[in-house]
C-alpha cells in the first residue's frame, strides 16, 4: 500500500491488478517510550512534544514501515513535529531505545510488550482502536489522548485481475474457515494479530480504503523513496 505513493513509477497498479480474495489478520503496533521520557500517557507524552518541537526522536524499520506510519499519524493528529531515525531493520532500533538514544518506537504488540513487562520500556497505549487480546489491559492510543487514531498493519489474499468469482469465493471460504477455528485463532492472537475474516467484497472496499488513507499519510510527511 506504501510503495505506490512513495516511488515515482511502478509495472503495476495496486487496486487495479488483483482481485481481492480475502483480509487474513490485522496487527496493531505499541507506542514504547524509553524511561527516561518523563511521560505516563499519550496525552502527557503529546504535551511534552508540543513544548519542545523535534526534540523527541522515534526509530523505525525504514521508510514507509509500519512503525513509521505510526508515528507520522501520531504527530498528524496530535499537532506535534518528532525527528525520524530510520534503521534497515528493528535489532538495532531496540539497541538505541533501550540506551535511550532513542526517544520512542512502535514495534510489534508480541516484541514490544516483553520488555513493557520487564521495565526497560515503557508502552503507553496500542494502535488499533480497540484494546487488543494479548494486552487486555493496555489502552489503545484512541482511548489515551487521540480519539480515532488507528493504525495497523495487515495481511490478506489477493488474486490477478479477472480472476473468476467462483474460485474467488472457495479461497475465501477456506480462509474463513482456517481463521475462525479456536486453535488458530489462539495461535494468531498469541503472535499479536488479530484474525479479520470477510467477504471477498469487504476486503476489496479495504483496500481502496488503506490506499487512500496511506497516501494521505505519504503526502503530509512528504515521503519519498531515495
Amino acid at each position: 500500500m506504501m510503495t505506490p505513493n512513495i516511488m515515482k513509477s511502478l509495472s503495476y497498479d495496486v487496486v487495479k491488478d488483483f482481485s481481492a480474495v480475502s483480509l487474513l489478520v490485522q496487527a496493531p503496533q505499541l507506542l514504547m517510550i524509553h524511561p527516561s521520557v518523563p511521560a505516563k500517557s499519550v496525552r502527557e507524552l503529546i504535551a511534552l512534544a508540543k513544548k519542545s518541537p523535534n526534540k523527541f526522536n522515534y526509530g523505525s524499520s525504514g521508510l514507509g514501515s509500519a512503525a513509521h506510519i505510526s508515528a507520522e499519524v501520531l504527530q498528524t493528529m496530535g499537532g506535534i513535529s518528532m525527528t525520524h531515525i530510520p534503521y534497515k531493520g528493528t535489532g538495532q532500533a531496540y539497541v538505541d531505545l533501550i540506551s535511550g538514544q532513542l526517544d520512542l518506537m512502535f514495534p510489534s504488540v508480541p516484541s514490544g510488550v516483553q520488555y513493557h513487562r520487564l521495565g526497560r520500556l515503557r508502552a503507553l497505549g496500542v494502535t488499533s482502536t480497540r484494546r487488543h487480546p494479548a494486552v487486555p489491559d493496555m489502552p489503545t492510543i484512541s482511548e489515551a489522548g487521540l480519539p480515532g487514531y488507528d493504525v495497523q498493519s495487515w495481511y490478506g489474499i489477493v488474486a490477478p485481475a479477472g480472476t473468476p468469482g467462483e474460485i474467488i469465493v472457495r479461497i475465501n471460504a477456506a480462509f474463513t474457515g482456517a481463521l475462525n477455528a479456536p486453535d488458530t485463532r489462539a495461535a494468531l492472537i498469541r503472535e499479536g494479530s488479530d484474525p479479520a475474516p470477510g467477504t471477498a467484497e469487504e476486503f476489496a472496499k479495504f483496500i481502496k480504503d488503506d490506499f487512500a488513507f496511506k497516501a494521505k499519510v505519504a503526502r503530509a510527511a512528504g515521503m519519498k523513496a531515495e
